[in-house]
Formats: C-alpha cells, structure tokens, sequence
C-alpha cells in the first residue's frame, strides 16, 4: 500500500496500542520505527515496551481496556499521523482486541491461511466482528499454492 500509494502507511501491532501514550498524536510518531518500504513505518509491541516506563503503560493498559472514549482517541492520533492505519491482531477466535477494535475502525478484513483453516472458523470471525458492530470487509486468502495442472506440464 505504501509503494503503490507513495501515503504514509502505519503496521500497528494490536499490543502496542495498549503500552503507547497514543493520545497524543506529536509522541506517535516518534515511536514508530521505519521500514525497508519507503512511506511504511511500523509500531511493535516489543519495541515499544522499551520505550514506555511501566508504570505508566500499566495505567495506560487499564484506561485502555475500560474506556471507549480512550481508544477512539488513541486511533484519532494515529490517524493524525498517517494516511493509513493497519493493525494486526490475533485471531478474533483467541484475542478480545478484535471486539474492542471493530467498531472504531474503518473495517475488518481476516486474513485465512489457505488449506488449513476451516470454514466454520471462518464463518465464527465474520460472526464476532459483525456483533461487535464492526464493519466487515472480508477475507483474504493467504499461502494459496497455484500448482501447474500435469496437462499443462506435458505441453512444455
């Protein structure tokens, strides 16, 4: 997205945003390591954790968890900073992020491992996402494997 867009694109991991004082869009920024993709920065929880006293990310962890009205803000200052916000959760099967995130978010897409995950697991995201309000974009196929059909091999 970054590449093909030239806009600022952020790859937030959902357990950054528990330890990072997100509300205030000037201390985002800074937080945000680069990558080798020009325009893409990302926001990891391990590098981050480093950078935030512990005292204050546990105060920041349990706003975060009770109160709507600071995640909204957190995700406004990250949209402050960047044209796109991608954050990567857990499977909604296995975290509660997805619950808390879905309805302040633009959308919700689900990223499926391709011959392994089931279809009633997948029908079960697409469940949790849209009780929870959020808007659901829909799936996308990952690890897909195209084989060459032997008919095609035999021409070649």
């Amino acid at each position: 997205l970054a590449a093909q867009t030239q806009n600022r694109v952020l790859r937030v991991d959902a357990a950054a945003l528990k330890s990072v004082p997100m509300t205030d869009p000037s201390k985002v920024a800074r937080l945000c390591e680069e990558t080798e993709i020009d325009n893409l920065l990302a926001l990891s929880a391990g590098e981050t954790a480093a950078s935030v006293s512990v005292v204050g990310s546990s105060k920041r962890a349990s706003e975060w968890d009770s109160t709507p009205e600071y995640r909204a803000e957190c995700l406004k200052a990250l949209r402050w900073n960047f044209d796109y916000v991608l954050i990567d959760c857990p499977s909604p099967a296995t975290a509660p992020e997805i619950s808390t995130l879905a309805p302040l978010v633009d959308g919700v897409c689900v990223v499926v491992k391709a011959a392994q995950t089931r279809r009633g697991q997948i029908q079960h995201c697409q469940q949790i996402i849209e009780n929870a309000n959020g808007n659901f974009l829909g799936f996308i196929l990952n690890q897909r494997s195209y084989p060459v059909p032997n008919w095609l091999y035999q021409r070649l």
